[in-house]
């Protein structure tokens, strides 16, 4: 609830590089729970070694559990997004996502939603994008696409793939 009292998110990376390597609770915030615009968010063990973190739990936040804008890149691994007010993961604006082994799920919108040039990633061990209110997948346009292992994903999926 670090950003309920401004309005503001419980993480910001603003051109920046940001890590999250596990046991994070992000709920509750102003509005997004991780925002994330111009810059980088590298989620889960990445490259630390001897690390054993449990999930990162992105949850009940307003607006959207991750917001990533303005040719954001996330590499999220090992989290679970659930219950936020729009989007699990909204991903506007020639922005990038690559996911594995987390989930996305109950979400007020949709699990991932992609506009403006965005994609999607779904990589091994496959991610379990399931139970989202309006969508699992969905982009705004025709240059918004996924790919990879969708054996995780649910239906509707409203994109086309690459």
């Amino acid at each position: 609830s670090n950003g309920l009292p401004t309005g503001r998110p419980g993480v910001g990376i603003y051109r920046a590089t940001g890590r999250l390597v596990g046991d994070n609770r992000i709920e509750a915030n102003g509005r997004n729970g991780v925002e994330v615009n111009q810059g980088a968010l590298f989620q889960g063990k990445g490259d630390f070694f001897n690390l054993t973190a449990g999930p990162d739990r992105i949850e009940g936040n307003p607006r959207h559990g991750i917001s990533a804008f303005n040719g954001a890149t996330l590499d999220i691994q090992n989290a679970i997004i659930n219950g936020n007010g729009r989007n699990g993961i909204s991903l506007p604006l020639n922005s990038s996502l690559r996911i594995r082994n987390s989930t996305v799920s109950g979400n007020a919108r949709f699990g991932i939603g992609l506009e403006l040039h965005s994609g999607v990633l779904f990589d091994d061990p496959p991610a379990s994008v399931v139970g989202n209110t309006q969508a699992q997948v969905a982009c705004r346009e025709s240059t918004s696409k996924y790919d990879g292992n969708l054996s995780g994903v649910g239906q509707p999926i409203f994109c086309t793939a690459f």
